[in-house]
């Protein structure tokens, strides 16, 4: 059985872990309550966990991020936020 939870993502430069059931799998990314918001969909129960890493970039802001894949953009007020996956540090 599937479950569908979500998790808050903070606005700082560095990337940032989140831990997760090792099968999770992206949903959607939009802002709720003024926090960048993930929904994620993952196997209920699931003791298996493992750390996802992201980076939120505002329009214009420079990287050197490797591995990552787009996840999609969120509107706060004046402020435009780009979340992305970062593939997991080896």
């Amino acid at each position: 059985m599937k479950i569908i939870l979500k998790y808050t993502l903070d606005v700082i430069p560095d990337m940032q872990a989140i831990e997760m059931a090792i099968d999770a799998k992206f949903l959607a990314v939009q802002m709720q309550y003024s926090k960048i918001t993930l929904w994620m969909v993952e196997t209920a129960g699931e003791s298996l966990r493992q750390k996802f890493y992201f980076t939120v970039l505002g329009t214009g802001q420079k990287f050197e991020q490797k591995d990552c894949e787009y996840l999609g953009t969120v509107q706060n007020g004046l402020y435009v936020w780009h979340i992305f996956y970062n593939a997991p540090v080896k």
